[in-house]
């Protein structure tokens, strides 16, 4: 994921995503890779700074409830590290305190740091869910992308797995719309789609020009 100015245009920061994306593949010999682009706000500077110190430390594959308090001047992160689930509880503990003290380093204003170690998720394998529920979750996602946009699904993508119904959905915006603009809409047709279909258990919204 990176972050870029709210007031970015769509394309720029898709542009922005591609040009990443196509870096990363030809290290990784042609693996995939996928960039998430969302709006920073007032906080990025202090909150980039912490997970770029986090994501530093070698092992750490995963950072998430980033939290950073203000208590009476004092400053306190807290944190969710994921590691792998086969890693010693001893070296896990190693890698939290050199995550800490690189945070600190890389923030002398933050006076303690708290982490909460979790293991990484086994990878989730994937099958096509009912045809009948497909259809039915399907038009109800159109009409709701339809309604916010103009517009239907440029795709629209159903996968069953053993956690629940994953579904991946690209819709269009204007190009000229700013990246917060973008992020909102998808958020608003998420917040719909979770509501008109219960029984969805994530949803995966990519927004494009």
């Amino acid at each position: 994921m990176i972050g870029i100015s709210p007031e970015a245009a769509v394309a720029e920061g898709h542009a922005e995503a591609d040009q990443i994306e196509r870096a990363l593949e030809e290290v990784l010999h042609g693996g995939e890779v996928v960039v998430h682009v969302e709006p920073y706000g007032e906080e990025a500077g202090p909150r980039e700074a912490v997970r770029a110190a986090a994501m530093s430390v070698r092992g750490v594959h995963e950072i998430h409830n980033l939290v950073i308090a203000d208590l009476k001047g004092r400053q306190e992160v807290s944190l969710h590290l994921k590691l792998p689930g086969e890693l010693p509880l001893a070296d896990a503990h190693e890698l939290a305190s050199q995550v800490e003290r690189a945070i600190m380093a890389a923030r002398p204003e933050i006076a303690a740091v708290v982490t909460h170690l979790e293991p990484l998720t086994e990878e989730v394998t994937g099958s096509a869910p009912a045809r009948l529920e497909m259809r039915d979750y399907g038009d109800k996602i159109r009409k709701i992308v339809r309604k916010a946009t103009g517009a239907p699904p440029r795709s629209l993508r159903f996968m069953s797995t053993g956690e629940g119904l994953v579904v991946y959905l690209t819709v269009a915006l204007d190009p000229e719309s700013s990246l917060a603009e973008a992020h909102k809409r998808a958020s608003e047709i998420e917040s719909r789609v979770h509501r008109s279909c219960p029984g969805i258990k994530q949803l995966i919204v990519h927004t494009e020009p």
